[in-house]
């Protein structure tokens, strides 16, 4: 005879069955037909059913007394389609960065401890950065990282900085796990992240998060420069491209984005 399975097992159990059997429905289920189909007491399934109902998942007709799947699996799904073309639906958006700034755009999302390069768009000057599709690199080394990180949840941040290692650190490069946590407030605080000759000597990077409902990066949009070519003015100015593009490109996937400021 086995082990009966853990509760939380059990109600996990529950709801994917209901989702199975309600994606079976054409027209949907009446509670009875639910409760008879997979054998759970009503009670128990007249508190799933609210709760289920209530987040979305499952959608209900009181004229008709029958249930559904809701709108927020369809939802779900959408999403993490649009999540795997990421990089193609951002092009546009790093097409007209590049152009806008003349220089070099990145895309970048979170992929573990790292921030993976998923789209460029290389700007039109003869002295640009060039990064190539594919490239990961830690989170807390680069602006495209730092802009991500920021905007994870504090559990999280705190986890990274456990585990990150700050080995071979020169220069400008953030060095200790205190410095790591007071610039991750700063770029939080600010919705921007620069690092100034950090990753690479004489190389500049401005990074924005393109953020989800949830307030969480989703991933960052990062102008990369020549330093020389970098000063408060150029600041001002990618900032504010930046901010305009990250929130249009969270709209494209039903994020949000920080407000001007």
């Amino acid at each position: 005879m086995t082990d009966s399975p853990p509760l939380a097992v059990k109600s996990a159990d529950r709801v994917l069955d209901l989702f199975e059997l309600l994606n079976q429905s054409a027209f949907g289920l009446s509670h009875s037909e639910i409760a008879d189909h997979l054998g759970i007491p009503k009670s128990s399934l007249s508190q799933l059913l609210k709760t289920l109902v209530a987040r979305g998942y499952v959608g209900y007709a009181p004229a008709d007394k029958l249930y559904q799947l809701g709108d927020r699996l369809e939802e779900l799904v959408r999403r993490k389609s649009r999540m795997r073309d990421l990089g193609a639906l951002a092009q546009p958006t790093l097409e007209r960065l590049a152009k806008e700034t003349r220089e070099s755009a990145f895309l970048n999302v979170r992929s573990g401890d790292n921030a993976k390069l998923v789209a460029r768009e290389i700007g039109p000057q003869a002295l640009v950065t060039i990064l190539h599709v594919g490239e990961v690199v830690p989170l807390h080394r680069t602006a495209a990282g730092r802009a991500i990180l920021a905007f994870l949840s504090r559990r999280t941040q705190e986890e990274y900085l456990a585990r990150a290692s700050f080995e071979n650190a020169e220069g400008k490069a953030v060095s200790t796990a205190q410095e790591l946590r007071k610039r991750l407030d700063e770029v939080a605080r600010e919705g921007l992240c620069v690092a100034q000759d950090e990753f690479i000597l004489g190389v500049t990077g401005i990074s924005a998060p393109v953020l989800a409902e949830n307030g969480e990066a989703l991933a960052s949009l990062t102008i990369s420069m020549p330093s020389v070519r970098f000063d408060a003015d150029t600041r001002r100015e990618i900032a504010a491209v930046l901010t305009r593009e990250c929130r249009l490109l969270a709209l494209q996937f039903g994020g949000t984005q920080l407000a001007d400021g």
